[in-house]
């Protein structure tokens, strides 16, 4: 009885042992080795830093590229308001321009206007000298004499009132202007306008050029009238054309609309008249 007990309980303990060693076996044929384990952690950690590395790259390559639109964008407004301002200088340019155009339209037409006006006007006063009857020399003589008798200042210088009588045909012109400014009040403005800058002219004429003087001005609302006497230096030399060139230099003696001059008996000086018109 004995016997069977201890054979049965050496069993059992032997297959316990048996047992518990092929489980332990078991479980260390199946536990994971650590070398691998250690050796995925590394893999997982160079490929989890490489990634942050790649993205740190991304990171910087996007910033590059937002400062390169953002100077691409700032440029591009640059041109945009460039473009701008060169459009807008363009349509002022356009506006100038059809106004200028239109300006000289305008002054084309007003100039055509005034050409036909004189056109008419030269045309009538030819109709009319053409039916007017003609005058003698003996009568175009009395009425000039007529005209250089009537009581003024203009009518004092005698020399040149005989040089006008010797071609009364021809000074008439001039004659009947100076009797229009006679008729009409004296402007002492003028007169003292005129003076001014013959004196101006005359203060700085060289000593090598020929002396001249004022024998007499009168102004009216219309016209004025300047009688001068100038120095004659050489036969050949034309006083009174360099005279009326040098006084051309005033501005209120350029171009007159009448002009008269001759020379008195000695050669030695020539005198004369011009006349302006202030209207």
């Amino acid at each position: 009885m004995n016997r069977s007990l201890l054979l049965g309980i050496s069993l059992a303990l032997t297959s316990f042992i048996i047992g518990f060693i092929l489980t332990l076996a078991v479980h260390w044929r199946v536990r994971p080795n650590a070398d691998q384990h250690y050796l995925a952690s590394d893999d997982a950690l160079e490929q989890r830093i490489e990634l942050l590395d790649d993205s740190s790259d991304i990171k910087t390559e996007l910033k590059l590229a937002e400062n390169t639109y953002l100077k691409l964008d700032e440029a591009h407004r640059i041109v945009e308001g460039r473009a701008r301002a060169l459009m807008s200088e363009m349509q002022v340019y356009k506006t100038s321009e059809s106004q200028l155009l239109l300006t000289i339209e305008q002054q084309k037409e007003q100039l055509s206007n005034k050409i036909d006006k004189l056109d008419l006007m030269i045309e009538s006063s030819l109709e009319a000298n053409a039916l007017a009857p003609q005058k003698t020399d003996y009568e175009l003589a009395a009425d000039i004499t007529s005209l250089l008798a009537y009581p003024h200042s203009l009518n004092s210088f005698t020399e040149l009132n005989q040089a006008l009588q010797q071609q009364p045909r021809k000074n008439m012109t001039i004659v009947q202007a100076r009797f229009e400014i006679m008729l009409q009040p004296e402007q002492y403005n003028q007169n003292d306008a005129l003076y001014a800058a013959l004196d101006r002219l005359m203060a700085k004429k060289e000593e090598t050029t020929p002396n001249f003087s004022i024998e007499n001005l009168f102004c009216s609302e219309q016209a004025c009238e300047i009688q001068l006497k100038v120095g004659k230096p050489s036969p050949y030399f034309d006083s009174w054309r360099w005279l009326l060139d040098y006084l051309a230099q005033e501005p209120l003696l350029v171009s007159p609309t009448l002009s008269f001059s001759t020379d008195s008996g000695s050669s030695s000086e020539s005198y004369g008249l011009i006349i302006l018109t202030t209207r």
